[in-house]
Parts: structure tokens; C-alpha cells; sequence
């Protein structure tokens, strides 16, 4: 039986043990339904399978070995791609998402060799699934560390600007203090939370800018519940304690 054909016939057996080498990859999978630790496997061995039967020129071959397949014309991404926003947002480590392709490309050839006994395997299809899978990978790790750094990114963004209230209500306070002439003490001390907190405001505008350069979409919103009045009291008392402070 040809590679293609066998991938389509023996889907259930093969997503089994994607399902159960997937649940092994703790703690990330742990948490995750069965249907998730599938995602977009079916779609993934479907597109293999398509590939096996479509004829292709040498060069054509060489190119998806190493990660130069042909963009997909009707989707914007492929499954290994969705695959691996998933596998990220999920909690997944690289060496688990590539740990995933190795499984597979063992399983299914070790299933493939089983029932084509006593016949030997076409080894042009073993070279064919080979490349499938090394050129899934290669989309599936270039997705993964797209979006690991659009993460680190937001992270960095939200918490520099984040941490701009806090400090300028240290900041405030701080002047407050040297304002008071309580004494050479209290006065060293403010000068010395006032001289750290622009050192830290500056640092904080280089991160801002920094990732206001390398971030080219809105930040990711999750709704939920929260006590309003107390996040508006909370802000609101920051504002009269500095606008209290520059007055005096």
C-alpha cells in the first residue's frame, strides 16, 4: 500500500497515538481536552497525504527538505502553522513541539513498515513523507518563535507601561519630602529616590519605544470580571496624592 493511502485509511489509529504522545508532554498538556491535543493533526497528515500524491520535480523536493515549500494560495496559514500558534498559546516549549513531529514521523513509518508486510515499503514515499514533515516543522518552529517573541514583546510593552503610575507617584512623593526640609537626612534620602526614579523613567521610555518598533499588532484583550469602583478609587487616589504633592 502506497504511503498516501495509508495515512487516510489508518487516520483514527495514527491521531491515537499523536493523542497519547501529546498527553505525555506535561505540564502543558495536562489541562488540555483530547480534542485539543489533536488540534490540527488531522489536517497536518491530510496535507502530507495530499502531498505524497501530487508529482514533483527534484528541485521541487529539495526545496520542501528544507523548509522552502510553496506558500498555501487559499489559507493564510497551514496547519503546522495553526498547529503552532496553539501549541504556544497552550503553554507548549519548542523542544515539545518538535518532540511532536519526531513521534509522528516514527509512528506512522513504523505502522506503514507493519502492514506492508511482507512487501517492502516504496522507498520514493519514505523519502516524500520525510520531506512533508520536515518542511511541517519548519513552518511549525517558525510560527512558535514568531509568536514566543510577539509575547515577550507585549509582556515588555504592557508592563513598561504599566509601571509609569507607580512611579510617578514615587516620584511625587519623593519631592514632597525634599519640599518639607525635615532635616539633611530625609532630604539625602529624597534626592536619592528622585535621582533613581528619572533613571528608571528613562529606562522605562527606552523600553516603551523599543517595543512601540517591533510591534505591529494591538495588544491581546481578555475580558473579565472586576470590581470597577475599586480600580478607579485605586487610580484615582494616585492622582490626588501627586496632583496634592506638586501643589504644596
Amino acid at each position: 500500500m502506497r504511503l498516501a493511502d495509508f495515512i487516510l485509511r489508518h487516520m483514527v489509529s495514527i491521531l491515537a497515538q499523536w493523542e497519547a504522545f501529546a498527553g505525555s508532554l506535561v505540564p502543558a498538556a495536562a489541562i488540555l481536552e483530547p480534542s485539543a491535543l489533536r488540534d490540527h493533526a488531522p489536517q497536518i497528515l491530510r496535507a502530507i497525504a495530499k502531498d505524497l500524491g501530487t508529482a514533483q520535480t527534484r528541485e521541487a523536493q529539495h526545496e520542501k527538505s528544507i523548509g522552502r515549500a510553496p506558500a498555501p494560495i487559499d489559507a493564510t496559514e497551514t496547519a503546522a502553522q495553526t498547529h503552532a500558534l496553539l501549541r504556544a498559546r497552550a503553554g507548549f516549549n519548542i523542544n515539545q513541539l518538535t518532540a511532536e513531529y519526531r513521534a509522528l514521523r516514527a509512528s506512522v513509518l513504523r505502522l506503514w513498515i507493519d502492514e506492508c508486510e511482507p512487501s517492502a515499503p516504496h522507498l520514493d514515499d519514505v523519502i516524500r513523507f520525510n520531506e512533508a514533515i520536515d518542511q511541517a516543522l519548519a513552518e511549525s518552529v517558525g510560527f512558535f518563535s514568531a509568536q514566543v517573541e510577539q509575547s515577550r514583546n507585549l509582556l515588555l510593552g504592557v508592563l513598561g507601561h504599566d509601571m509609569r503610575s507607580p512611579l510617578q507617584t514615587i516620584q511625587a512623593t519623593a519631592s514632597y519630602l525634599e519640599a518639607l526640609n525635615a532635616g539633611e537626612r530625609v532630604s539625602d534620602a529624597a534626592g536619592r529616590l528622585i535621582r533613581s526614579g528619572a533613571r528608571m523613567q528613562a529606562l522605562l521610555d527606552d523600553l516603551c519605544d523599543f517595543n512601540r518598533t517591533r510591534l505591529g499588532l494591538g495588544v491581546n484583550v481578555i475580558p473579565t470580571s472586576v470590581n470597577l469602583a475599586d480600580v478607579l478609587a485605586e487610580e484615582l487616589e494616585e492622582l490626588r496624592a501627586i496632583s496634592s504633592w506638586q501643589t504644596d
